[in-house]
């Protein structure tokens, strides 16, 4: 049994109900406690915590105190707790939560319904909404009476029988936007001949063409072409590698225009192949691939445009130079097509073991170059990459001959005629002129220097390509600046003052090479360097004269230096055969033209 409340009365069913509920069972409950708390506050002045929340503690009466209370029949009086200052605010709070508790119940006995004027505002607020109940489904949503036009499986074979063939197949494409208007006329046009096919049937004895076969015949085009599409081969992938090349192999095609056979050479400008012209099968040539970096697709562009301006002088070649046939761009890689030509005269001398080439050989080799730099500076063009590997022998045949000396076999060409190739760091004279050209060994020293050049540094790298070929040996073997001076000062003598004054470079001190003749390599310059003289393997004029040419192409100052219709006249030449000197052809020719 309970206690009686504080007006004497015994706690009704409905209270006991709500003090055994949860604080957390319902939103109606807090309400109850924040209202109960509100009226506390107001009605006795405390603060405190809410009586709901709790039963109200109450103590014994101690004999001792009086207090005014009404007594109750049983044996013990209760006092409330200290939280509430008088009995007055617990009777109001019972008083409210009485009627709380019968609100609650009437509103949970009572439907919940809509007056007209709510269902007349909610349609013309949303007379989209439909208000049919929709159905409910467990797992997902969706549309009422759509299950059929989104779950075809469910329906009776001869209803998909029919859904198959009966639309046409132009709906089928605008229905299904990943079809294109060509797949969709391909469609229809298959529709119609399935169509028409059971007519063959009755023309079986007729010697006319079925209706079938006039539709296959006016429609074979469309009908094959898409066929022909999915079977033609595709482009190939174009892939490079880490420096830039292009990574192909042989039988590859290079933008539907050549044929890769097999690779010649690799170079820092990228590779050459020689290739087999699809156009014309017969002709095969050699296609430079540079490499898909911006700087060397430049150059390339560079020299596309100094060929194309030497091709427009000389389109037969007779200048020596290298003749361009093609030029393209393959996925990021500039390709220039040359006429195809045998070993270059550094690879050669390399395959046969640095064995030098004869003298009546370095002869015609080195006229020839220096024919091919005197076309260029007529066009006032500097080739500035004179070298070994960029002479190329137009065939690259050779005999085998047994050296007594040195008691082994050796190679000997055929045919010297050559070709000058490598325009990518050509220059002209009205253009930009960088700070150093030229590779190492053949470099002027003006250029390195920074004294500025110009033509004449291509007449410095020919004194040095021919002592290359008469001896097989580079004559400045260096890849340092200072030691590259020291040793032409150890070869052709000193710097001349003037330059050395002209230079803004730190190699010299006091207008002299700042340069240690005790170091280790002062030694080495002064152990395999001499005088230009002392190289000569005989005393013979054909030597001599060799020398004399080459000591005029290697002056230090260039306005000294040979130009290139001297070098073409030095008596050096003067044992070359008549059909082998070009220029007193061109000399004769035009003298019968005036």
């Amino acid at each position: 049994m309970f206690p009686p409340d504080m007006n004497g009365h015994a706690p009704s069913e409905k209270r006991r109900t709500r003090y055994a509920r949860s604080s957390t069972v319902s939103v109606t409950q807090m309400l109850s406690d924040s209202c109960s708390s509100l009226i506390n506050r107001i009605t006795g002045r405390s603060r405190g915590p809410s009586e709901c929340i709790r039963k109200p503690e109450l103590k014994p009466v101690e004999t001792s105190r009086n207090h005014n209370i009404p007594s109750s029949s049983s044996s013990s009086s209760y006092l409330p707790s200290p939280f509430h200052s008088s009995g007055y605010s617990v009777r109001n709070e019972d008083r409210y939560l009485s009627a709380l508790d019968a609100h609650r119940y009437r509103r949970q006995q009572r439907p919940l319904t809509k007056s007209a004027t709510t269902v007349l505002l909610s349609e013309k607020a949303y007379p989209f909404v439909h208000q049919t109940p929709r159905e409910k489904t467990p797992y997902r949503r969706h549309k009422p009476n759509v299950l059929l036009s989104i779950r075809p499986l469910k329906r009776s074979p001869t209803t998909i029988t029919a859904t198959i063939h009966t639309p046409e197949p132009v709906a089928q494409a605008a229905a299904d936007p990943v079809i294109t208007e060509r797949e969709a006329r391909r469609k229809e046009i298959q529709t119609l001949i399935m169509k028409y096919s059971a007519l063959d049937n009755d023309e079986e004895n007729d010697d006319t063409p079925s209706v079938l076969t006039k539709c296959q015949q006016k429609y074979s085009s469309i009908l094959t072409s898409s066929v022909g599409s999915v079977q033609r081969a595709r482009s190939p992938v174009i892939v490079d590698d880490e420096e830039g090349h292009l990574i192909y192999k042989n039988g590859d095609n290079l933008a539907d225009r050549y044929q890769i056979i097999q690779t010649l050479g690799e170079g820092t400008f990228g590779k050459v192949v020689s290739a087999k012209c699809l156009k014309n099968r017969d002709e095969i040539a050699a296609v430079k691939i540079i490499k898909n970096v911006e700087k060397y697709r430049e150059a390339a562009r560079l020299e596309i445009n100094a060929l194309e301006k030497l091709n427009a002088k000389d389109p037969e070649s007779k200048n020596l130079c290298v003749r361009m046939i093609d030029n393209f761009e393959f996925g990021g890689h500039v390709c220039i097509g040359f006429e195809l030509l045998g070993l270059s005269v550094f690879d050669f001398l390399k395959e046969n073991n640095y064995q030098p080439y004869t003298v009546d050989q370095v002869r015609h080799i080195s006229y020839q170059l220096c024919y091919a730099v005197r076309f260029l500076q007529r066009n006032k063009l500097t080739h500035t990459d004179l070298k070994p590997e960029n002479i190329l022998f137009v065939k690259s045949e050779y005999d085998t001959q047994y050296n007594q000396k040195k008691k082994r076999a050796y190679k000997m060409i055929k045919d010297t005629e050559v070709r000058l190739i490598d325009f990518g760091s050509a220059t002209f004279d009205d253009e930009h002129h960088s700070t150093v050209v030229s590779t190492r060994h053949y470099r002027a020293p003006e250029v390195i220097l920074e004294l500025g050049w110009a033509q004449p540094c291509d007449v410095w790298s020919i004194g040095c390509i021919i002592f290359e070929l008469y001896l097989g040996i580079t004559l400045f073997q260096t890849h340092d600046n200072r030691e590259h001076l020291a040793m032409m000062e150890r070869i052709l003598g000193s710097i001349p003052y003037k330059m050395a004054r002209r230079s803004k470079t730190k190699y010299f001190y006091h207008s002299k090479l700042d340069w240690d003749q005790s170091s280790s390599a002062g030694r080495y310059v002064r152990e395999n360097c001499k005088p230009l003289k002392r190289y000569m393997s005989s005393e013979e004029e054909d030597h001599r004269l060799l020398f004399d040419l080459i000591s005029q192409l290697l002056k230090y100052e260039p306005t000294q230096r040979m130009t290139m219709e001297e070098a073409l006249d030095h008596q050096f030449f003067y044992k070359l055969p008549a059909h082998q000197r070009l220029h007193d052809k061109e000399e004769r020719s035009h003298s019968l033209s005036r």
